[in-house]
C-alpha cells in the first residue's frame, strides 16, 4: 500500500471537498476550490475534469435561470395586458 504525505492528504480531501459542494450545487464553492488546488498543482486532471464539469452546470442553470425570469415576466406582462384591457 502506497503512503501518503500531508500534501496528498489535503489534495485528496480539497478535491473531496469541492466535489461534495458541486453536487450541492454550490458551485461558486466548488469553483473557488478547484481553482486554488489547480494553483498548487496545475496538471491535476480530476481537478481540471471536475473544474469543466461544474463550469458547465453553471452555464446551464444560469441560461434556465434566465428563462425562468424571462418567462415570468411574460406572463406578468401578459396579466397586466389582459388586466387593461378589460378595465375599459
Amino acid at each position: 500500500m502506497k503512503e501518503t504525505t500531508r500534501g496528498d492528504d489535503a489534495r485528496i480531501c480539497v478535491h473531496y471537498l469541492a466535489l461534495a459542494h458541486a453536487r450541492l450545487q454550490n458551485y461558486d464553492k466548488s469553483l473557488s476550490l478547484l481553482n486554488s488546488l489547480l494553483r498548487t498543482e496545475p496538471s491535476n486532471m480530476q481537478a481540471k475534469g471536475l473544474r469543466n464539469v461544474v463550469e458547465k452546470r453553471m452555464k446551464r442553470e444560469g441560461l434556465l435561470g434566465m428563462g425562468l425570469v424571462g418567462g415570468a415576466a411574460v406572463l406578468i406582462g401578459g396579466i397586466v395586458i389582459a388586466g387593461m384591457t378589460l378595465k375599459k
